[in-house]
């Protein structure tokens, strides 16, 4: 089996932050001692459907057939555990995969740090005008459901009531955006 071309991995951060080349001029943040196995493989940039997020994935062939499945690089450098996802401290970083913002999550916990959808009309999560009242209506969804935070005169007050609702009830999942 001919022997597979490896990309190269730039380290122009220090001696500790690696920079991974992906496709379409893109690249990934990592921790360099990540560097040598990552390095093995070429990832390439993905987009997720109906969001803003991008990330660095590689497809893995499954058995003889030609079938594939992706396999993300936050999952490869943090490694998979049975019913959990790998998540992003900070969501708004997808293509930083150094250990320091990587963390298992599972699925309720993932969706708690998702950022609004791209079809969204509203410009903030869980903030909505409501043109009968004159107010803006804050509404956070938890494990127990959707709660409903209040109603608020301006958009600045309802930003904060929805931030002080997200951090109580999604602690340090929480998107605060």
């Amino acid at each position: 089996m001919p022997k597979r071309s490896i990309r190269p991995i730039f380290i122009p951060i220090g001696p500790s932050i690696a920079y991974v080349p992906l496709t379409k001029g893109q690249w990934a943040l990592i921790d360099r001692d990540d560097a040598e196995r990552v390095g093995q493989y070429n990832w390439a940039i993905s987009s997720i459907k109906n969001s803003s997020s991008f990330y660095a994935r590689r497809w893995v062939p499954v058995g003889l057939n030609t079938e594939q499945f992706p396999r993300y690089l936050h999952e490869f450098i943090l490694g998979k555990i049975t019913g959990l996802t790998v998540d992003h401290k900070r969501p708004e970083t997808e293509r930083d995969c150094r250990k320091c913002n990587l963390r298992h999550a599972n699925w309720s916990q993932q969706m708690r740090n998702r950022g609004r959808m791209r079809r969204a009309k509203n410009a903030h999560k869980g903030i909505s005008f409501r043109p009968e009242l004159g107010k803006y209506r804050v509404r956070v969804t938890a494990d127990r459901g959707r709660i409903q935070v209040g109603h608020f005169d301006s958009e600045s007050l309802a930003i904060e009531a929805r931030d002080a609702a997200l951090l109580a009830e999604h602690g340090e999942f929480s998107r605060i955006a």
